[in-house]
């Protein structure tokens, strides 16, 4: 889990080699721990076709706050922490 600052807004990248129970436990509690150190909201960009990022998005309890289109043509979300 790394963070960017793009355009003043907070960015979280997460690289997951392969999804566990333990990931996303061990993903929850890092990321609560970094949530309550920032206080703002955080951004995160997932694929339309990347089925368990978006799970993993929706089970933090993050909400889609727009859908976008890609350089390539392909659409996205854009997903915002609750603060």
């Amino acid at each position: 889990m790394y963070l960017e600052l793009f355009d003043n807004l907070l960015w979280i990248h997460v690289d997951v080699k392969r999804w566990s129970a333990r990931v996303k436990r061990d993903g929850q509690r890092d990321f609560v721990l970094i949530q309550s150190l920032i206080g703002k909201p955080i951004l995160a960009l997932v694929r339309e076709d990347d089925i368990k990022l978006l799970r993993f998005a929706r089970s933090f309890g993050w909400l889609e706050k727009c859908q976008i289109v890609l350089l390539d043509g392909s659409k996205a979300f854009i997903y915002v922490s609750n603060t």
